[in-house]
């Protein structure tokens, strides 16, 4: 199994948990218990990763929860906002602890970040792991600023 990093400097953010959507095998995990996160909710719109997924997250020391959902800006049969996800699972989830954010999606992110509504100023750091699919000037618009740019993309929240 070879997991993945994200080549961006997050050590300093001192992070704590994170929202990953587009959570496929789980191959991030090594990475987020480097950066000593305490708890990782997973997203992925595929049930099919669910046995990966698992398998690949459960060593490291961090508390998961995962959910299979296809998030986007609109309410209806085959997808959801973030914002009516959350309320489906509200007990589950404590939102106000998660201050990481990543993205793991090629196309239509903004349409993700929409569908959060209010929930997006709770991120500290945005990661978009494909950095162009999503625009630096819809992220300042909401409130973010670009930090760091390589092969993905970190912006954090003007404070």
């Amino acid at each position: 199994m070879k997991y993945k990093t994200i080549n961006l400097p997050l050590d300093g953010y001192h992070l704590n948990n994170v929202i990953h959507i587009g959570a496929g095998n789980g191959l991030y995990a090594q990475y987020y218990d480097h950066l000593n996160l305490k708890n990782a909710i997973w997203i992925e719109q595929s049930k099919e990763f669910y046995s990966n997924l698992y398998r690949n997250t459960i060593p490291f020391q961090i508390k998961n929860q995962y959910y299979f959902t296809r998030l986007s800006n609109i309410d209806n049969v085959h997808e959801q906002t973030f914002k009516s996800f959350w309320r489906n699972y509200s007990c589950n989830i404590d939102i106000e602890k998660y201050d990481l954010l990543t993205l793991d999606i090629r196309s239509e992110s903004h349409k993700i970040i929409e569908g959060f509504d209010n929930f997006k100023n709770n991120f500290r750091v945005i990661v978009f792991l494909w950095p162009d699919s999503i625009s630096e000037e819809y992220m300042q618009s909401i409130g973010y600023n670009l930090e760091y740019k390589s092969d993905h993309v970190l912006y954090a929240r003007i404070s």
